[in-house]
């Protein structure tokens, strides 16, 4: 039997889903926590707002100075810094700001400056109030 074409529905492929970065923990010590305990979550977390706070000073004057290099590195330090310390919405925005300074991207870097420093004060307000609810 001959089939026509116009009978054959093809599937749309599925769209692709970008993960929301709403959808991505603030702070999930659970790790850390398994790892080595409270003292661990207590000391990472205080290593981390020194490092990343630091970093984020940093990288406001490289942004400025366009100089893209000191932008990747300082973001991908960010990134593993985050990650370790449970920060993962952190470590996300900082590897997207890696992403794009490594093609240059000058526009969509300065665009996601202000959503991490927005992250980063989240980020530091929620490590505070885990460590208080659970030093309780």
């Amino acid at each position: 039997a001959e089939v026509e074409t116009e009978d054959l529905v093809v599937p749309e492929p599925p769209a692709e889903t970008e993960l929301s970065i709403e959808a991505v923990a603030v702070f999930q010590p659970d790790q850390l926590m398994e790892l080595g305990g409270l003292e661990l979550v207590q000391e990472i977390s205080a290593l981390a707002v020194t490092t990343i706070g630091r970093d984020m000073e940093e990288l406001a004057q490289a942004i400025q100075a366009e100089d893209w290099s000191q932008v990747r590195r300082l973001s991908h330090r960010m990134k593993g810094a985050a990650a370790n310390s449970g920060a993962q919405r952190m470590s996300a925005l900082a590897a997207s700001m890696e992403d794009q300074a490594e093609v240059q991207a000058a526009g969509q870097v300065k665009e996601l400056y202000p959503p991490l420093v927005e992250i980063w004060q989240q980020t530091q307000t929620a490590m505070q109030d885990w460590l208080a609810e659970i030093s309780v």
